[in-house]
């Protein structure tokens, strides 16, 4: 018997996030949701913030907001959140536009390099884990709540706002 625990590229992630955002709500405020993402063998690890941009010491990451496939201003990312810019930015790391791609197709070309992870300082909400799960894109369990207010989908570039029909669909689809 080892004494050593097997440590995943989800548990690696998970300490990156919260090593570089902490745990969202532990300042008693209602901090953004921030976000970090690996493909396995690409030498850049993906961070996003709701909200605003993404300022960290050092080099090897993007800024998913900075990398994201929208025809939407930044003063109309409300229901972006930090789970789907990455998978957007990911996307984009291959010279492909989300938005030209099914789930399926996006699912192929971010396996090339490995199965993906991505993990917030939060629990993801339900949209967003089920397209990571559509995706093969392993996320810490937990996320069986829809947003209060909205989620973005990368691939149709709509948002669609919490109680609406294509919002209630998503998640019986």
């Amino acid at each position: 018997m080892s004494l050593f625990v097997q440590e995943t590229l989800l548990d690696r992630v998970v300490a990156l996030v919260e090593r570089v955002f902490g745990k969202r709500g532990t300042g008693g405020g209602q901090e953004a949701t921030a976000a970090g993402g690996v493909i396995p063998r690409i030498q850049v690890a993906f961070f996003s913030r709701q909200g605003g941009p993404v300022t960290i010491d050092g080099h090897g990451y993007w800024d998913a907001r900075d990398h994201l496939s929208t025809r939407r201003k930044k003063g109309e990312w409300t229901g972006y959140h930090a789970e789907m810019m990455i998978v957007s930015a990911m996307v984009s790391m291959f010279t492909r536009d989300a938005r030209d791609l099914t789930v399926g197709q996006a699912k192929i070309l971010l396996s090339q390099a490995g199965a993906p992870a991505i993990a917030a300082n939060a629990d993801c909400c339900a949209h967003c884990a089920k397209m990571l799960d559509k995706l093969g894109i392993a996320r810490p369990s937990g996320s069986d709540k829809a947003s209060l207010t909205g989620w973005w989908n990368p691939f149709t570039d709509d948002v669609y706002p919490n109680g609406s029909t294509e919002f209630r669909n998503f998640l019986n689809d």
